[in-house]
């Protein structure tokens, strides 16, 4: 999308890092987390690859929102707009929107994550807001991002590892920022100067001048002047027509003799066929002025997966969530914990918390009277790993029964468990679980096998500068025991076991 050849040309801009180490980037800023910005346009197209169960579009945004959120993210989506251009690449755009929009904001608003609509284009106003520092980057395939005025991209993982293999691999994210020193020649005028001459979303620039030739231009300055121009002069003026006849004057005589030696080489031919229709004052303009977290609530989550999805019963909600979410929520209750604590209203992270900032909704609580256990449990190891970038994690236990409770509520028993059979009832008196005519107890009855524990407690990986802040005394509880293990071992090693030589 966007710009053809542009990615490569940014290569000395890029980095190459983990979405879980780009996350704790900004845990020191006041929003305790890493704004990321996400054009949801892009992800209906990746969901369209879903083919699989019950809502496959769908199915896949809720496993790629669980992804985001146990990486730690502070996502923001933006849906394209009713002033969005009408025609693109050539095709006209289906302005009555997406068939996914009311379920993925649904699903986006269940996760605790934010989205808004766009005036306009949602990649333009990504870009706007990361210029100004509503959101630190945008996840994205698309480069017209920079175009906009992006500063901070990072492209999606599924565009740059389709063939990577290794777990490792797969974790890493390629980050490009702008300006940057490697690319001092490049900024934003620059970049849509080459996207009018090589061909982008809004027309298909000029026949036979590619990125490598636009560049060139662009670094002699044709750019930037016809940028500022476009930026001074009113767009039917007699004066920006005056400017745009010496303009295209003096491009087509770069092209011919490439004074400025900035040229690949020479294009005499491409300097004959300019089109009088060159540049599309429009489409510059449509560049240059384009029309531009509330926490996750886990009993929404479970009302959502029950209504969308095959799986939607208590029991698989469980299990999934347990492998996909519950991770994430730890995340954003512990990052919640600093706050609090930052804010001098520090809490317990305990059921009362817990379910005031992540059980949104109308929903009531069944209260047992009996007391909950302890949400965060212990820390029991550390460890640096490849995919998180060497980021220093604790081993922390959590109990997530709480997190259960509040899934339990979101639950409404509108679906039973595919292998739950209504008739097998009425089956077994049939087949034998009464006494069968010589009074012998029937032996129809299969075997039940016990259902597998979804109670247990998690060890989870988090990171630990957070769970430093938000539960510094489990931290020093580990410390203190790893201190007495590593004293205990040492006093062993120093009572050495002599051994008498043998007799020969």
């Amino acid at each position: 999308m966007g710009v053809a050849g542009l990615w490569p040309l940014l290569k000395p801009a890029q980095s190459v890092t983990t979405l879980t180490a780009l996350s704790l980037t900004k845990f020191g800023a006041p929003s305790r987390g890493f704004r990321i910005g996400i054009d949801a346009s892009i992800w209906f197209v990746h969901a369209g690859y879903g083919k699989e169960g019950e809502n496959p579009e769908l199915r896949t945004i809720f496993f790629r929102c669980a992804q985001l959120l146990s990486e730690g993210f502070l996502p923001l989506f933006v849906f394209d707009g009713p002033l969005r251009p009408g025609v693109k690449r050539g095709k006209r755009i289906n302005k009555h929107g997406n068939k996914l929009v009311t379920g993925m904001q649904a699903m986006i608003e269940s996760f605790g994550f934010e989205y808004r609509t766009a005036p306009g284009e949602a990649e333009a106003e990504l870009a706007f807001l990361n210029r100004i520092g509503v959101i630190d980057g945008i996840l994205s395939d698309d480069v017209d991002n920079f175009l906009f005025g992006a500063h901070t991209v990072i492209r999606n993982r599924s565009s740059t590892h389709a063939h990577a293999k290794s777990t490792i691999d797969k974790a890493k994210v390629y980050t490009y920022i702008l300006p940057h020193h490697a690319l001092s020649d490049i900024n934003r005028e620059e970049l849509i100067f080459i996207a009018l001459c090589s061909g982008g979303d809004y027309g298909t620039g000029l026949e036979n001048c590619g990125v490598k030739i636009s560049y060139g231009l662009a670094r002699a300055g044709f750019g930037k002047t016809l940028c500022q121009a476009a930026l001074t002069y009113d767009k039917d003026s007699d004066e920006l027509q005056h400017f745009l006849r010496q303009w295209k004057s003096e491009l087509a005589q770069e092209l011919k003799i490439n004074a400025s030696g900035l040229l690949p080489r020479k294009s005499p031919k491409l300097a004959s066929t300019i089109p009088d229709s060159f540049p599309d004052i429009k489409v510059l303009l449509a560049y240059l002025r384009p029309v531009t977290s509330e926490n996750p609530s886990l009993p929404l989550l479970a009302e959502i997966c029950e209504f969308y999805f095959e799986w939607g019963f208590l029991e698989s909600i469980i299990k999934r969530f347990r492998t996909v979410i519950f991770h994430g929520i730890t995340l954003r209750i512990m990052r919640r914990a600093c706050i609090l604590k930052q804010a001098c209203e520090a809490k317990p992270i305990d059921f009362e918390t817990i379910r005031g900032y992540f059980a949104s909704g109308d929903y009531v609580f069944e209260d047992t009277g009996c007391p909950r256990p302890e949400f965060i449990r212990h820390v029991s190891k550390t460890r640096t790993h490849e995919s998180t970038s060497h980021t220093l994690e604790y081993r922390v236990a959590v109990d997530p029964t709480i997190l259960v409770q509040l899934l339990t509520c979101g639950v409404k028993g509108i679906r039973r468990p595919d292998d739950e059979d209504e008739w097998a009832e009425f089956e077994e008196l049939e087949n034998g679980s009464s006494d069968d005519e010589d009074g012998v107890k029937g032996r129809a009855k299969k075997k039940k096998h016990p259902r597998p524990t979804l109670s247990g407690l998690l060890e989870l990986w988090l990171p630990a500068v957070l769970v430093k802040e938000a539960v510094p005394g489990l931290v020093e509880a580990y410390e203190v025991v790893q201190k007495q293990k590593e004293e205990k071992k040492a006093g062993k090693g120093g009572r050495v076991k002599t051994m008498e030589p043998k007799a020969k």
